[in-house]
């Protein structure tokens, strides 16, 4: 899933817990039932791209990989890799 959250997320409201609104609501029924989901006795991969950063336990236990400083999915020179 690509981008979840609202574009309109500033990365400031990456932390969506203060946010008490149906759309932050609906969100986090989506992100807990991805995340459900994939703990089944036969799980299934989930790739979730989304600046949305809950501060949950279940929520931050399930992030593989964050990118920032530069770091990202597709690395500027991986064409020429």
């Amino acid at each position: 899933m690509d981008q979840s959250s609202k574009a309109h997320y500033r990365s400031e409201l990456d932390d969506l817990s203060d946010i008490d609104d149906d759309d932050r609501k609906s969100l986090v029924r989506l992100f807990r039932f991805m995340h459900e989901k994939s703990e089944m006795d036969r799980p299934f991969q989930t790739i979730v791209l989304d600046h949305a950063d809950e501060k949950e336990d279940w929520f931050q236990d399930s992030v593989i990989k964050r990118w920032h400083e530069g770091e990202k999915l597709v690395p500027d020179d991986w064409p020429s890799r």
